[in-house]
């Protein structure tokens, strides 16, 4: 991996990492807070959808990292 992939790798870490704090405090939020329960249905549901795309996105985030270090083993083994 030379070394203008390494940030790249990097800030896509830091975004996985930041994203599963947001993750975290939103479902907190969805789960223990009773404000939540007081949010018309409509309101609440979108929460909710979000709560669901932010999982679904780091999904996908986390196999982009997967397939960048998987990457960067080959060309270690090659080189």
């Amino acid at each position: 991996m030379d070394k203008q992939e390494k940030p790249y790798l990097d800030r896509m870490l830091d975004e996985e990492k930041q994203l599963g704090e947001r993750i975290e405090k939103l479902r907190q939020f969805i789960i223990n807070n009773k404000l939540f329960h007081t949010f018309p249905l409509r309101k609440r549901r979108l929460m909710e959808g979000q709560f669901y795309a932010m999982m679904n996105y780091q999904h996908f985030l986390r196999e982009r990292i997967t397939l960048e270090d998987e990457n960067a083993l080959a060309e270690s083994y090659n080189s």
